[in-house]
């Protein structure tokens, strides 16, 4: 039995929540279909809104789908990895006969990364580097839950996960936080799908933990005729090069290398434009040698050392001013001639706002 079609789910997902009015199809990956839901009042104006998320698999993936406590690896790290600086998970459902799951997720308004990179290439402009340094900061922040299970002391037990697929289109864009870089909306990482456990004594064997992801994303040690070995060392070479994409406003085409085998900027690459200090710490991130790069701890003291003790710099005091102020209040560091600068174009949460009329009201027949 194969995957069913596109539209054969689609209106399996109507079916299943056909006392919802409100629906717009999001998205169809490899092995699923991504809509939006959204509940309405009396007058038809949104009241609530989520994500259903189906991920259909053929027999041999259903067979070999790693499980956390009788859950896909996707569901459970949802739930063992929920932050402020991931997206949410509400709830799910597992269909054994369809080789189907299905996970309800909080609605991200503002699109992901990739689409930002491309709005702000059309515009011509540089991102602000305080937006940049915030989704360092969050992607550190997940990996080291996924590497801990906790910001502080580790949890035991614990065994450490891996992404594999950290990217610019896999960081959403939430609603802002008022008590961490209250100018700029939360960036959250998403889709688990790849996600392996790495522990000691893992019977899967290296080329098949290697395995997955996008290409152009992946550290090197995760490709050529003897991949491996998989650690979490793979993760942070992903998030340099999420980073790296942002500052040169590309999006997983190939990156310079040095004459020693290293990432580097050119000096015409919009990504040498910015602070010495974030260059160092995204171009270590993506050393060819994994054995080189900091783990999610070290770049998270880095950043602390960096921000907390702010040198005469005025761009890193700029960078912590906005960690806790919006561009407004922080005119000590950032003159109204230059606020322009540092605010962030972004897609605001207008299409399917809560309290708007919703417009794709679509009422399924029983």
């Amino acid at each position: 039995m194969s995957v069913p079609s596109e539209d054969w789910i689609k209106l399996k997902q109507r079916y299943d929540l056909r006392d919802i009015q409100g629906y717009a199809h999001i998205m169809t990956g490899g092995q699923g279909v991504v809509s939006l839901f959204m509940t309405v009042d009396e007058h038809g104006a949104i009241k609530d809104r989520a994500i259903m998320k189906d991920s259909y698999l053929d027999q041999a993936h259903w067979d070999c789908l790693e499980m956390i406590n009788r859950m896909p690896i996707e569901i459970a790290t949802s739930y063992m990895l929920e932050s402020p600086k991931t997206v949410k998970i509400h709830d799910h459902a597992i269909f054994k006969k369809l080789r189907m799951y299905r996970m309800h997720l909080e609605y991200a308004p503002s699109g992901d990364l990739f689409d930002l990179v491309g709005r702000y290439v059309n515009l011509g402009r540089l991102l602000p580097e305080p937006f940049i340094w915030y989704v360092a900061k969050s992607m550190t922040e997940v990996g080291i839950l996924m590497q801990q299970g906790a910001l502080d002391e580790p949890k035991i037990p614990w065994r450490t996960l891996i992404h594999r697929d950290i990217k610019l289109d896999n960081m959403v864009l939430g609603p802002p936080l008022e008590t961490e870089f209250p100018s700029y909306p939360t960036p959250k990482m998403m889709d688990f799908g790849h996600m392996i456990q790495h522990y000691a004594g893992n019977p899967m064997p290296q080329r098949d933990q290697c395995m997955g992801g996008t290409v152009n994303w992946l550290a090197p040690e995760r490709s050529g005729d003897n991949p491996g070995p998989m650690t979490p060392a793979s993760d942070v070479y992903s998030v340099g090069c999420t980073l790296y994409h942002m500052m040169n406003g590309t999006s997983g085409v190939p990156i310079h290398y040095d004459t020693n085998g290293d990432p580097m900027f050119l000096n015409s690459d919009d990504g040498s434009k910015y602070t010495i200090h974030l260059q160092q710490v995204v171009l270590c991130c993506m050393r060819t040698d994994y054995t080189q790069r900091p783990t999610f701890q070290q770049i998270m003291n880095r950043m602390r050392e960096l921000f907390d003790n702010p040198s005469e710099d005025l761009e890193v005091q700029r960078v912590t001013a906005l960690s806790l102020l919006t561009v407004q209040q922080a005119d000590r560091w950032i003159p109204t001639s230059l606020e322009h600068q540092y605010e962030l174009d972004y897609q605001l949460d207008d299409t399917f706002k809560i309290g708007t009329a919703c417009e794709v009201i679509d009422i399924v027949e029983e």
